[in-house]
């Protein structure tokens, strides 16, 4: 063993941690599409061109795919989840759309060698073909593999693919490319095992056909079933949304009741519900809104509507305004926080839009304005030629802090950040420097909101400073022994301003203003 002359070494331990916070801008979306895959919003899709890859375009029989795309082009992100109908909600295999199925098998003369399926179901299913045709390399040992669709053109190529010898079922990877790579198709190998010689597939073109999407959505199939993880639940796997809706029009009032449970059991986004377009007067809104019996800071009411020039059509029509106004908070969050308010002149203003259906925003209809606002109706409106929305109010009927959306968000937005910063430390001493650690984890963040106009101010009590165990005020030392830590984090939340007053005072020439008032 050597000796070292006589030093000091040292080294660090970091033990330190950051809060990291969550995701913004993402908004979960439930509607039909032409293509992809049912109750499986697994894609965080950012742009019109990813989304119609993979759940195709703009549909005649639904508005849904017009509303992705206005908010994927003011730049929302989404998750998106393909509604279908199931015979029985609460079993997924139940599903009545059919996927298309190839008409041929790739071979080498008698001997089947392989299938490739389509992952989805869907009557779209029947604009696919695959080819099997000599490898790009020129080796006859070699082959391609080539899908194409009727609309779109080839998608997918792999080229220079080989099966080694004969493989059995288990050892078949020679089509792992396609497995890991594709994104329509399913590999289902054959047992290879028997046959003799070199394995190649003949060149063939296969066609697939009998495709369904299967019977018209009911509103069961919008609301959906936790074990069947369809519906709202096929979101049940992802946290990283402040918002969820749907975007049919004309769903009945088990919908948007089931979104408001959903979202209210979650506790960590918010349920958008836009009023029918039909409803032609503030009574009309008011009392369908209170027939839905909803009460919960975890949905938000909005109406109004828009008037849009229709991409198919070039005409005229009225759409529901749920997608603009989910790009709007989306856009709120990205660049200002989610603790501000998303209507108004400065966050709220509505582009690429001809008017609004049902208009409340002159002076004449401000006493009808007033009485929306005072049922927590949002509206969207025109305002001096500005087509933007009006409102920053949950669906909770008491008139608390927690009746405006934007503290109903920041209150989200800080369950969404503490929580997984203070599940680092579960297992850790239950001591007064673990405490310590705690309180400098988050005290930045903390501090970052007050310097964002997020809060006031904050308190945090949790005995960090406490000397012994003897001195806790917060905690019960009988409690710490039994592993619990309790923190008392008190907030002053920031609200947006609702009304502002300005009292005009006239005086007589002569009379200082100071005097009159």
């Amino acid at each position: 063993m050597s000796t070292n002359a006589a030093q000091v070494k040292f080294s660090v331990n970091n033990q330190t941690s950051v809060v990291n916070t969550p995701s913004t801008g993402i908004s979960f979306l439930m509607g039909r599409s032409e293509r992809g895959p049912f109750a499986d919003p697994k894609d965080i899709i950012n742009t019109w061109s990813q989304f119609q890859k993979i759940y195709g375009g703009l549909l005649d029989y639904t508005d849904s795919i017009h509303k992705v795309q206005r908010i994927l082009e003011k730049g929302g992100s989404i998750r998106f989840s393909r509604v279908g109908h199931y015979t029985t909600i609460g079993t997924a295999s139940s599903l009545d759309a059919v996927k298309a199925a190839p008409d041929d098998d790739f071979t080498d003369g008698l001997n089947e060698l392989f299938e490739l399926l389509l992952k989805n179901p869907g009557a779209d299913g029947n604009k696919f073909h695959l080819a099997a045709t000599a490898a790009s390399n020129g080796d006859t040992d070699y082959f391609n593999i080539e899908l194409s669709h009727d609309d779109l053109g080839v998608l997918e190529t792999y080229q220079n693919l080989t099966i080694p010898g004969q493989p059995t079922i288990l050892q078949s990877k020679y089509l792992e490319a396609i497995s890991l790579g594709s994104q329509y198709l399913n590999v289902v190998y054959k047992d290879c095992s028997g046959f003799t010689g070199v394995l190649v597939p003949d060149p063939v073109v296969i066609d697939f056909t009998g495709g369904s999407n299967g019977t018209t959505p009911v509103d069961a199939d919008y609301v959906g079933d936790s074990g069947a993880a369809n519906g709202f639940y096929a979101f049940d796997k992802y946290d990283d949304s402040m918002q969820i809706m749907v975007l049919e029009a004309g769903l009945g009032s088990t919908v948007h009741v089931g979104g408001a449970a959903y979202a209210t059991g979650r506790k960590d986004l918010i349920y958008f519900m836009h009023m029918a377009n039909t409803l032609l007067t503030a009574s009309t809104i008011i009392a369908a809104k209170a027939a839905y019996n909803i009460d919960t800071q975890y949905c938000a009411f909005f109406a109004g509507g828009l008037k849009i020039n229709d991409p198919v059509t070039n005409t005229s029509k009225n759409i529901e305004a749920i997608s603009d106004i989910a790009a709007l908070a989306s856009a709120s969050e990205n660049d200002f926080g989610a603790w501000y308010s998303f209507a108004g002149h400065n966050r709220g203003v509505i582009y690429n839009a001809l008017g609004v259906v049902n208009n409340f925003g002159s002076p004449a209809k401000m006493e009808d304005l007033n009485d929306l606002a005072n049922r927590q109706i949002n509206m969207i409106i025109n305002r001096n030629n500005k087509i933007m929305l009006w409102g920053n109010f949950s669906g909770q009927l008491a008139n608390n802090q927690e009746s405006q959306l934007s503290v109903v968000r920041l209150l989200i937005y800080l369950r969404k950040t503490l929580i997984p910063a203070l599940e680092y430390y579960l297992e850790e001493p239950n001591d007064i420097p673990t405490w310590k650690r705690i309180f400098y984890t988050v005290r930045p963040f903390l501090d970052s909101l007050v310097t964002k106009r997020a809060l006031y101010s904050y308190s945090w009590q949790g005995d960090q400073d406490a000397s012994s165990m003897s001195s806790l005020s917060v905690n019960d030392p009988a409690e710490v022994s039994q592993g619990i830590y309790k923190i008392q984090l008190g907030v002053q939340i920031i609200p947006a301003i609702r009304e502002i007053q300005i009292a005009i005072n006239m005086s007589q020439a002569g009379v200082s203003f100071e005097i009159v008032s």
